[in-house]
Parts: structure tokens; C-alpha cells; sequence
């Protein structure tokens, strides 16, 4: 987001110094004032979309619906969390789940003895 500010202020600063230059074409002199308005509308622009996104958490925008409506969410939310814990500690149970950590720590095993004989080949 920032490196977006900056590339936009920048190319504004470029055109701003072109103009300085004393560059005499009228032409380019309204082309890199439309250059330098438009980066500031699209920066303007990005700042009122982050808002307007952003604004279903804002706690300045309220009313009796819209604190139902956020509580409701919260609880949904802790509702799925519990409900993907209950889930990961049934699927942990399959016999295929525990083939897989099995699998996977004979391989981390395999790893760590392969990076020490790397190690001592290495001296």
C-alpha cells in the first residue's frame, strides 16, 4: 500500500519537475498536469475504497442491527474455530491420517541423519 502512495506521488513529483523545466509545448505542459491529477484521483480513489472496505469494522458506524449483525460474527467466528478443532482431532484419528505422521517423521529423521553425513562430508 505505501509503495503504491510512493510510485504514485513520485510520478507526480516527475511531471511537476518537467513543468518546472520551463518546458514551452502547451501540450505537454496539459498532459503532465492531467498525468499529475489523475495519479492524485487514483490515490484519493485507493484511500475511499480502503474505507468503504473497511467500514463494516469501523466502530463509528453503529446502530442496534449493525451490533447484532457484529456479535453474530464473532460468534460464527468462534463457532468455526471449534467446530475446525472437533474436525482436525477426528480426521488426526483415520488410520490413513496416522500412516501420514508416521510417514512424515521417518522422513524428518532421514533428513536430519542426511544433513549430518552432509555435515562431516563437508570437513
Amino acid at each position: 500500500m505505501n509503495l503504491y502512495y510512493f510510485a504514485l506521488i513520485s510520478s507526480i513529483a516527475v511531471f511537476q519537475i518537467q513543468i518546472a523545466c520551463g518546458d514551452d509545448d502547451a501540450t505537454k505542459k496539459e498532459l503532465n498536469e492531467a498525468m499529475s491529477e489523475r495519479a492524485r484521483t487514483m490515490v484519493f480513489e485507493h484511500q475511499a475504497k480502503e474505507r468503504l472496505n473497511q467500514a463494516w469494522t469501523d466502530k463509528s458506524y453503529t446502530s442496534p442491527a449493525i451490533e447484532k449483525l457484529r456479535a453474530r460474527y464473532r460468534d460464527l467466528q468462534f463457532e468455526l474455530i471449534r467446530v475446525r478443532e472437533e474436525l482436525i482431532k477426528e480426521v488426526s484419528k483415520l488410520p490413513e491420517i496416522k500412516a501420514l505422521e508416521k510417514e512424515i517423521q521417518e522422513m524428518s529423521a532421514k533428513e536430519k541423519e542426511l544433513a549430518e553425513k552432509i555435515k562431516k562430508l563437508k570437513k
